[in-house]
């Protein structure tokens, strides 16, 4: 290979021989940091007692990708500080709007709503309108105008689609409806000169015939001089009679025979495999008296692969139009397979910005509408109508799909009007086949915050294989309307509609749908119920993920197995396993695993007992007052993955006992299909306003996204052999469906399918009528309601089932051919239970943030610094960035929730809230902070980007000019090189960063009263510093309270801290950190005894016990050169008899404290003689 150089040897040394001990316990006071972790709790100070316990919770800092902790301040800050310490404390910040309780979920400034304004001016700072759209499209009205722009909405892009031959992908999840019956206008065209022994057979699949055929069936439909005596099986013999059209009346007469045998004159059948003609075939008259058109009494789907061949005769008795197979002539039954509107994908635009679909020139000669929609892309001045100009795009929201003739392949073209990048494309080909290089989810921008440098962001896709069900062919054109198969369509925000458009939402959890009991006595031995309202089922337990926000959606996927009955009156057990989301789709990756659960709330293996389902929380629906951790739950949470939530009625110990969780509620989908009211989505037609359209006017009533996939089989095929294979757990498929469903290869398909992430992902769920569909609606919706029990089988005559005929029936209709649906409590038990399992995955985590802005998607000191500096000119000097870090200070100022000896903020550095952050510090009287500080450029421009130079003395005047004035708070400056603990590239951090790991060594090497800074325990993680500065700035940086980091002269490579200031403005022992530290230190030791002697008598001798308890800890300090000299007074004189009458006892502890040396002054005194 190229590039390694000459031959070596190369050795390394990994070791892997530590042992951690999980139960190792906090010792001492931790440093509290806050910041954004790749996962974890949010707004929960979570303390603990190495990093490798900080890794398991928060993320690994090993971890090498873009969004590791390796790249984000405050993890980095946090581990600085665990190198020498044995108690650190992390509060993950997300996003929580303005902080405030929500009104029907809806949080003022949170999330991201659609419309918005994402840019910033690069002169003024302030939000901006799409740079990226025509110049004449912008208007001139403010950017809070928020009517000003059109575009920027959420689409639902899809196609009219339908199941293809041997699968019913759709057809069982109800999106394809099974309302029409498949039939051919002039199927049997009588020509010719029919002869003895021309033959036509109509192929009839199982799923058209009646209940009592199980099996497929070909029928043959002969012509004979004379009838025979015995008609072979499954053969009507038609009698050829003198004329075409009396032979075409015969054909009639059998096909609609009320009768399973018959003995007619004209034609004659006695075994049709039980069928009955009259059953399946409605046989009319057709154009002409030798033609007839054949209908099906079915209206399955299936009935649409009916197909007549004549393989004897050529077209004899098919005569007419015929599509030659295999040098046959063969006609197809057609009109059953009805095409539904999918959704494939969620496409959102900025502003400015209208997609639409290529139409077809047919359409766009289609007199009634002409493509002339009046659909605006900006209310103010200087407008255009999209598609109104040559030198403007067109399509429309519905548009075609067009076949390669050769390939088979469809694509489709999104027309994005408005927008204005020549860099990017304004036409986007792409097709709906997952396999493809040019699929949807391929070419579309799937990076929010380049949404508007690409006109637009897919938020979400679902993938269908072609195998499976396929779009619609628009090359065809129909005489009754145009065709049109593809769209890209808003909804209509119409009153009492979903919005779709707006996710102002707090941060969200990610969880499981409701696990649920098996089917209490409900539905029947042939048709199960579709939600737990109408299966019987009892609602056991829903898991929650301890990570907060989008984390917790795809860290991994959830296995319910080794479900074991113990008979109709006693608990039965199930193991739970979390595997990792993406892993292998058969065998899965186990992340961790709990054994034989129960729901006995009196068991040591309950599962909430051996889970946990405790939950610690920030109880933000609450006013501001009152807000404040919350706990609720039993059970301590033993693990790092999740937490569960019993039901009430299983907490109580009022669920059926032998209930087991082979259940899941449906999960949320959106709400898109129109039930009543007005209409969700419909066509804007020729003026806007739905008329003249090209879609029947109910197409968009049955919008629905693309079905959740299940599991269907676990069997496979080797040759003519069926077998059944328990390694594929039943519930969520996660690969890729690339064969047809009847090919049984599902434990062959380990391709995974990463658009099931989709599914996990956050949709609104605000306000009275939701985008989403939850409990029932959820269960139903596309027969999402999983359960075992709607696993049908074959039973032999000693009860043992046929797991190879296991076949899972999402609409809950028992299959021909099939014994019965499972019974928990009778089947779960032997050799059963290894096939009874099943996964689900968790949903709906969201970080509460703007997606479309980098700044505060991050939640960086940027975008704190343009919400401080009223970005958006409303006069509104704060915004969800400033907020999210003050909630987090809020948590921190509750002394009895957390506690801790430095705060820092790394990266933090805008004023609003590093100032809110000393405030708190001063309220608690026990901490101080390490700020990060603004640094300004040459024109005194406050920096908010890594290229820009820093100058020392405009970032000295920007800081003195705060006049800050606290003892509980040091600032440091400049911001330092370090590298990474993941792979050991530099990186530029801010100065608290590496400060906290100077704290600690300071604090390891000698005593929290000593200074840290110079050389001895000064010493930073760093590589050098970013400014290189000369004694005289640092002597201005020193005389405003700014502590300079710098590398001193010789030693190249090596940062240190040259000063440990306070910002205490007037001159006094506290104005040095060493001290303020000192003081916390002493009376956080102090309050822990007289914690010791609260409720003890207030007398002489407790005052004396006081004062003996406090002398130890004094003289330990001055012994360890904290304090020079001391004393301690609590006697009677520092506590009065009133004081006594008011229980309360006072004294006093005078210190002084040992200062340290910062200045050393020296003469060299030349002389003749030293006496």
């Amino acid at each position: 290979m190229a590039g390694q150089g000459s031959a070596r040897v190369t050795l390394k040394e990994i070791d892997l021989s530590q042992v951690r001990d999980p139960d190792q316990t906090p010792q001492g006071v931790p440093a509290a940091v806050v910041g954004p972790a790749k996962r974890g709790p949010a707004f929960v100070p979570t303390t603990f007692a190495t990093i490798q316990q900080f890794n398991e919770t928060f993320g690994n800092m090993l971890e090498v990708n873009k969004v590791s902790n390796s790249n984000l301040f405050a993890p980095l800050a946090i581990n600085e500080w665990m190198k020498n310490a044995q108690a650190g404390t992390f509060l993950r910040v997300l996003g929580v709007g303005d902080g405030l309780k929500s009104t029907l979920n809806r949080v003022t400034n949170a999330g991201f709503k659609l419309g918005s304004f994402i840019s910033h001016d690069a002169t003024t700072k302030k939000l901006a309108r799409n740079p990226h759209i025509f110049t004449t499209r912008r208007g001139t009205a403010p950017p809070s105008d928020p009517g000003l722009l059109k575009g920027s909405r959420a689409y639902m892009f899809g196609a009219l689609m339908s199941d293809k031959a041997g699968s019913r992908f759709l057809s069982d999840a109800g999106v394809q409806e099974e309302t029409e019956n498949a039939t051919l206008v002039d199927a049997i065209e009588v020509t010719g000169n029919p002869a003895n022994g021309d033959i036509v057979t109509i192929f009839l699949p199982k799923e058209v015939l009646p209940t009592n055929v199980i099996t497929d069936v070909t029928l043959t439909l002969k012509i004979v001089d004379t009838l025979s005596a015995t008609v072979d099986k499954n053969t009507i013999e038609i009698k050829d009679n003198a004329t075409l059209a009396t032979i075409a009346t015969s054909i009639k007469d059998a096909l609609n025979h009320n009768a399973t045998s018959v003995a007619d004159s004209d034609y004659k059948f006695s075994d049709l495999s039980g069928i009955n003609p009259s059953l399946v075939f409605t046989v009319t008259d057709g154009t002409t008296n030798v033609e007839k058109t054949i209908t099906l009494k079915s209206t399955r789907k299936e009935g649409d692969e009916v197909v007549l061949t004549q393989t004897v005769g050529t077209q004899t008795l098919l005569g007419g139009t015929t599509t030659v197979v295999g040098g046959l002539h063969t006609k197809t039954l057609a009109g059953a397979s009805l095409k539904a509107p999918v959704i494939r994908g969620v496409l959102m635009t900025p502003q400015g910005v209208i997609p639409a679909i290529d139409v077809s020139s047919v359409q766009a000669a289609y007199a009634p509408f002409a493509l002339s929609p009046t659909v605006t892309v900006a209310d103010g001045d200087d407008l255009q109508v999209f598609g109104d100009a040559s030198n403007n795009l067109y399509g429309y929201e519905v548009g075609i799909v067009e076949t390669d003739s050769a390939s088979g392949h469809q694509t489709t073209k999104l027309v994005l009007n408005g927008f204005n990048n020549d860099s990017e494309p304004k036409v986007i080909e792409c097709s709906f086949d997952p396999e493809k290089s040019d699929y949807f989810a391929k070419v579309f921008n799937t990076d929010p915050t380049k949404i508007e440098e690409k006109g637009h962001y897919l938020y979400a896709h679902w993938d269908i294989s072609p195998i499976t069900a396929a779009a619609g062919d628009s090359t065809t054109q129909t005489t009754q309307r145009i065709k049109a198969d593809a769209f890209c369509i808003p909804s209509t925000s119409e009153s009492g509609t979903p919005n779709f458009d707006s996710f102002e939402s707090r941060f969200r959890t990610a969880e499981s749908p409701w696990i649920t009991s098996q089917l209490f006595g409900k539905g029947s031995a042939s048709a199960r119920g579709t939600t737990l309202s109408n299966s019987g089922a009892y609602k056991l337990f829903k898991i929650y993920a301890l990570d907060d926000g989008e984390a917790g959606n795809t860290r991994f996927r959830v296995l319910i197995s080794n479900i074991r009955s113990n008979g109709t009156n006693r608990y039965g057990s199930f193991d739970l396993s979390l595997e990792a989301f993406d892993s292998d789709p058969v065998n899965g990756s186990v992340l961790i695993a709990w054994r034989g659960l129960n729901l006995d709330p009196d068991s040591r293996n309950y599962i909430a007992r051996v889970i946990g389902d405790k939950h610690m929380f920030y109880n933000f629906d609450k006013d501001l007052i009152k807000q404040r951790l919350e706990e609720t739950g039993d059970f301590n949470v033993r693990n790092k993955y999740i937490r569960v939530e019993m039901h009430s009625l299983v907490k109580q110990a009022e669920v059926p006992v032998n209930s087991l969780p082979v259940s899941s509620s449906g999960l949320k989908a959106l709400n898109t299909k129109h039930v009543s009211g007005n209409k969700l989505f419909k066509e804007s037609g020729d003026d806007g306003n739905g008329n003249a359209i090209l879609l029947a006017a109910d197409t968009f009533d049955k919008l629905v996204v693309t079905p959740l996939p299940f599991v269907k089989s676990v069997s496979k095929k080797s040759g003519g052999t069926i077998t059944a294979d328990s390694k594929l757990p039943w519930g969520v498929k996660f690969a890729k469906r690339l064969h047809a469903e009847d090919d049984l290869r599902e434990l062959s398909q380990i391709n995974f399918n990463h658009s099931i992430a989709s599914w996990t992902k956050y949709f609104p769920d605000l306000d009275q009528t939701k985008a989403v569909l939850e409990d029932d609606a959820a269960d139903s919706f596309e027969n999402s309601y999983f359960s075992m029990e709607k696993i049908a089988v074959k039973v032999d005559t000693d009860g043992v089932i046929d797991w190879s005929s296991a076949l899972y029936c999402r609409d809950g209709q028992l299959p021909k051919g099939h014994t019965r649906f499972l019974e928990t409590t009778a089947d779960a038990a032997g050799t059963n239970v290894k096939y009874f399992k099943f996964r689900t995955i968790m949903q709906g985590g969201f970080d509460g943030v703007n997606i479309f802005d980098k700044e505060k998607s991050q939640l960086t000191s940027t975008a704190a610094h343009r919400e401080a500096n009223d970005e958006d000119t409303n006069a509104v000097f704060t915004g969800p960035t400033i907020d999210s870090y003050k909630s987090a200070i809020n948590v921190l100022s509750d002394k009895s929730a957390t506690e801790f000896q430095l705060l820092a903020i790394p990266g933090i550095r805008e004023p609003i809230i590093t100032d809110y952050a000393v405030s708190a510090c001063e309220l608690r009287f026990d901490a101080m902070f390490i700020m990060d500080i603004e640094e300004a450029s040459e024109e005194s421009e406050v920096i908010l980007d890594l290229t820009t130079k820093s100058h020392v003395r405009n970032t000295i005047s920007r800081f003195s000019a705060r006049s800050l004035d606290s003892s509980f708070a040091a600032a440091y400056y400049p911001d330092v090189i370090m590298r990474k603990p993941s792979n050991s590239s530099p990186l530029r951090v801010p100065p608290s960063v590496c400060m906290l790991g100077v704290m600690s060594l300071n604090d390891t090497l000698a005593d929290p009263w000593f200074a840290p800074a110079g050389l001895t325990r000064g010493r930073l993680n760093a590589i050098n510093s970013k400014v290189q500065m000369n004694r005289t700035l640092l002597d201005e940086l020193y005389d405003v309270d700014i502590n300079p980091i710098y590398e001193p002269a010789g030693r190249q490579g090596q940062v240190y801290a040259f000063g440990q200031k306070t910002l205490l403005q007037d001159q006094s022992a506290l104005d040095r950190i060493n001290v303020r530290r000192l003081l916390i230190n002493i009376r956080r030791r102090v309050k822990n005894i007289a914690n010791t002697l609260l409720f003890e008598p207030n007398r002489a001798s407790t005052l004396s016990k006081f004062s003996a308890l406090v002398e130890p800890i004094m003289a330990e300090v001055q012994a360890r050169q904290g304090v020079d000299r001391y004393k301690v007074q609590i006697d009677t004189t520092t506590t009065t008899q009133n004081d006594v009458e008011n229980n309360t006892i006072r004294g006093k502890i005078y210190l002084q404290p040992t200062k340290s040396i910062e200045f050393i002054s020296l003469d060299f005194v030349v002389t003749n003689s030293i006496d």
